[in-house]
């Protein structure tokens, strides 16, 4: 028995809809909520909210998201909350299939306004869903729960492969867009943003594994203003020559940027650096950069890994004007002077160092909102008013509290730790990782941290089983929603490549011609294979209420029906079998169309007299074939 599923079908895209939207944040998921009630309780209640009753709370709602402009709602649930009152009220008035169409547009342009701001991996459950119906929901009849089901795989594939081979706009970029606190130029306070952000940066594999937390080194910032940190030193390509044999207790570090920008993030002393792509640059204050967004790349480096210990071959600063500048501070700041010669007191300059990170550790406190930023002095601010700040200001005045002492010294942005996933040893660090410390010149840059307690780093506490599991599902589809022109080239290339390969060639070519036609040939020949299908399914469901179990009087009569539509000789759409069938043959009298009327006449008899089609199959194929002979 054929049962509609449409309507059904409509429901699960209208829900859809506003299950993804409700993800962009509380207005959005009110609305989202009041959306699906409307549906749910739409049928039993659409003769009760005719006229004006309908209106007004259209006005209701319009007073509503106006009062949520007002109050700073971000445009896009505002965006949103508007589309979910449409939709409702699309649902209570719905006179037809056009409004199910319209329910339809609507549903997508929610999950596309979400798509573009969520990353929630829960929004692949309604998106999924409302590809799945879609087909099913704009059909013109009814259509069988298996035939549902092929559909819905059949999308799904198409879909993903469209996702796949769809080009991109993004991608490709060249460095200009560095992440929030890497830039050349840095606002005291810059970091706020990030430390909530759990958007993964870079993963990482360490060999051997570290012990304790990692410092990713990323930036040196050594020119003060008051209010901002930036780099004195212009990055220039470097050729670095590693070791033949690497040194004692070196380790190799392999790492996979996830976000466009051109630093690379090092830890410890970096001994050598291959880049998969671009040219290396470097700083002059080891900090390291691609003339590219940075692709994937090696480095070789020795400990230290984290601030507070001391390389025994660090290298003897030869720049004198780079110590120079590391030792200025902005005009004003003598009541800076005073307080770091009270805290450092006298003794060698690593011993007032010392004191100073131990005072600043031990009596500020830690906030990752201090309210500083934007203020025309917000050190000082921190120094002697709020007292209270994250890591960036713990950093930033331990540099100048050193530098007021006549010690050279440095900001460093960067990250601490990450998770470590021990199935597979690769370390993902996120943004919330993001961390500030100071470098300061001990006959060679040492790192101290003076940010306290428990806003320090740690080591990576023990993680359940099943941790890895649900990060890796959550990366995967962070790595799906950053899928850009970059992974889709690289992902061209390295198939066509490993195509390449199955093929020996006695003249092989840096460029994969022979892997990329092959890939070619295949994709068009989907493509061709994707059309024929559609189309009969299409044809399927245009077929509606009158399509029945194929049999081989079915296949007949449509056969021959095809043959004389071909040849122009066919009847208005609405014409039942037998009617159209006497149509034709006053229309166009012989042979064939008279055989069209007696085949018509079988295919009754089958369907609607309950006749064997085994036993008139026959019969059936012998009127197609007189319908389809050419004629003399």
């Amino acid at each position: 028995m054929t049962r509609d599923l449409r309507p059904a079908a409509v429901t699960a895209i209208v829900l859809a809809g506003l299950a993804g939207a409700a993800l962009l944040g509380p207005v959005a998921a009110v609305c989202g909520g009041l959306g699906v009630a409307a549906s749910v309780l739409a049928p039993p209640m659409r003769r009760r909210v005719e006229g004006w009753p309908l209106g007004a709370l259209t006005v209701v709602v319009m007073l509503g998201l106006a009062g949520a402009a007002l109050a700073g709602v971000p445009p896009q649930e505002l965006l949103v909350g508007l589309l979910a009152w449409l939709q409702v009220h699309r649902r209570w008035v719905r006179q037809g299939s056009g409004d199910d169409r319209v329910s339809v547009l609507l549903s997508g342009m929610m999950l596309l306004v979400a798509a573009g701001r969520v990353e929630d991996p829960l929004l692949a459950g309604p998106v999924v869903a409302w590809w799945v119906a879609l087909p099913v929901a704009l059909s013109t009849g009814a259509v069988r729960p298996r035939t549902a089901a092929w559909l819905a795989g059949a999308v799904v594939v198409c879909a993903a492969g469209a996702f796949v081979v769809a080009p991109r706009v993004a991608g490709s970029g060249d460095g200009s867009g560095e992440l929030t606190g890497f830039a050349p130029k840095v606002e005291l306070g810059a970091m706020d943003e990030l430390l909530d952000d759990p958007s993964v940066v870079f993963r990482a594999a360490m060999r051997p594994p570290p012990d304790g937390p990692v410092y990713w080194r990323g930036v040196a910032l050594d020119t003060f203003d008051g209010r901002r940190w930036s780099s004195s030193e212009e990055p220039v390509p470097v050729d670095i020559v590693g070791p033949r044999l690497l040194p004692p207790r070196s380790v190799v570090i392999e790492v996979r940027p996830e976000e466009e920008g051109s630093v690379l993030f090092t830890a410890g002393r970096v001994v050598d650096l291959e880049l998969e792509e671009g040219t290396l640059l470097g700083d002059g204050q080891g900090g390291w950069r691609s003339s590219v967004d940075a692709g994937r790349y090696r480095l070789v480096a020795v400990p230290p890994f984290h601030p507070g210990e001391l390389d025994p071959e660090r290298q003897t600063e030869a720049d004198t004007a780079l110590l120079r500048r590391a030792r200025t501070l902005p005009q004003g700041y003598d009541a800076v002077r005073e307080l770091a010669a009270t805290i450092a007191g006298d003794g060698t300059a690593e011993e007032q160092v010392t004191r100073l990170a131990e005072h600043l550790a031990s009596t500020y406190g830690y906030s990752r909102r201090p309210g500083g930023r934007g203020l025309d002095e917000p050190l000082l601010d921190f120094l002697f008013t709020t007292r209270a700040g994250h890591c960036e200001y713990f950093a930033a005045s331990l540099a100048v509290l050193a530098r007021a002492r006549g010690i050279p010294a440095r900001v460093v942005n960067g990250f601490v730790g990450g998770e470590l996933d021990p199935t597979t040893g690769w370390w993902t660090v996120r943004r919330y990782h993001a961390h500030s410390w100071t470098e300061v010149y001990l006959d060679g840059w040492v790192g101290f941290d003076a940010t306290p307690g428990p806003a320090a780093a740690v080591a990576p506490p023990a993680i359940p089983w099943f941790e890895p599991v649900t990060r890796g599902l959550r990366d995967a589809w962070e790595r799906t929603v950053a899928y850009d022109r970059d992974d889709q080239t690289e992902a061209i290339w390295s198939l066509s490549r490993r195509v390449e390969d199955l093929v020996p060639s006695r003249r092989p070519s840096e460029l994969p011609w022979r892997g990329l036609l092959v890939i070619a040939a295949l994709g068009a020949l989907g493509v061709l294979v994707t059309r024929v299908l559609a189309r009969r399914v299409a044809r399927g469901l245009l077929d509606g209420p009158t399509s029945v179990p194929a049999s081989p009087v079915a296949r007949a009569h449509e056969r021959a029906r095809r043959h004389l539509a071909g040849k122009g000789m066919s009847a208005p759409p609405a014409m039942p079998p037998v009617e159209a069938a006497t149509h034709i043959a006053r229309e166009h009298p012989g042979e064939a169309s008279a055989a069209m009327v007696d085949l018509a006449w079988l295919y009754y008899e089958v369907r609607l007299g309950g006749s064997d089609p085994r036993a008139v199959a026959p019969r059936a194929r012998e009127l197609a074939d007189r319908v389809c002979r050419p004629e003399p």
